[in-house]
């Protein structure tokens, strides 16, 4: 992260050296913008990757115990017969 920073900082040296009379304001906010938009992606990939597994076995367990809730009284029927 501080060599990004770094980069930036040079990048918007060399644009107010060469037009001083113009703000790097819009630069400045494009960057952080595009900087945080690509730390938010990375982050979101991450965290649904963590959570695919996580979410594959509580599906299971539900549809698990809705199939065990519907079948036991058939069961218990044939033991009653």
């Amino acid at each position: 992260m501080p060599s990004r920073t770094l980069h930036a900082g040079k990048l918007r040296a060399s644009l107010q050296r060469r037009h001083p009379e113009q703000p790097v304001v819009a630069f400045d906010l494009l960057e952080a913008a595009e900087f945080y938009e690509e730390e938010v992606e990375e982050m979101i990939k991450g965290l649904t990757s963590l959570m695919e597994p996580f979410i594959m076995v509580v599906l299971g367990l539900t549809i698990g115990s809705i199939m065990i809730a519907m079948y036991l009284p058939i069961f218990k029927l044939g033991s009653v017969v």
